[in-house]
């Protein structure tokens, strides 16, 4: 009976400290908008969904994760017929996109760890918003599909799903895709080669697809 209580009091702490996380994040966006580095995230976005051509009409080397914030600032100029509100807007999907990288560490880590450890893991990340900017941004998106993938790969082995994840992260933040050819190089190293294809592939697709529309 004692410890039947002492696990449903971990578990209820574990989902309050959740839910307090992801409450004040949602609190905090609506806060302390920078107008420098945030305003020059969704300007970029805006201006490839206008038509400027990436690396021509741009030249800034951080530009590549416009190219992920364009369809999403164009959804919601479409639907609203303005651009009043957008900051929050990209904020709103912010917490979205960290809760979903929260989850995935969860998923993952729970295969080999405890329901409390993987818990744990994943509010913490919930906790952390780089440069105090809740925003979706290079560092933001680089990081969390960075991590994505890495859980995806290592604790699922769904490779193919990691190789595209790993490709995201690369255009949100150009210098992480080198990383995925030394992963794809690792896996046929140790004779997984239809894993390292299956990786390669998805990655070479994800790339594509951005630069077919761009």
């Amino acid at each position: 009976m004692n410890d039947f209580v002492k696990l449903a009091r971990g578990h209820a702490i574990l989902l309050i400290g959740t839910f307090a996380a992801v409450a004040t994040l949602f609190w905090r966006i609506r806060f302390g908008v920078d107008f420098s580095d945030e305003a020059f995230y969704l300007a970029t976005g805006f201006r490839f969904w206008l038509g400027d051509r990436p690396f021509i009409d741009e030249i800034n080397l951080a530009q590549s994760m416009g190219f992920l914030l364009a369809p999403l600032i164009g959804v919601y100029r479409a639907v609203s017929g303005q651009l009043d509100g957008i900051f929050l807007w990209v904020r709103f999907l912010y917490v979205l996109f960290v809760c979903a990288v929260a989850v995935t560490a969860f998923v993952c880590l729970r295969r080999d760890f405890s329901l409390r450890v993987a818990g744990c893991a994943a509010v913490l990340y919930l906790g952390y918003v780089p440069m105090n900017l809740p925003t979706l941004s290079y560092y933001t998106m680089g990081a969390g599909f960075f991590s994505a993938a890495l859980l995806v790969g290592a604790y699922q082995k769904r490779y193919a799903v990691s190789g595209g994840l790993f490709a995201l992260a690369g255009i949100a933040y150009p210098p992480m895709a080198v990383v995925f050819p030394f992963q794809a190089l690792t896996l046929g190293i140790t004779k997984q080669r239809k894993q390292a294809l299956g990786l390669a592939l998805a990655a070479a697709a994800t790339f594509g697809l951005f630069a077919l529309f761009f």
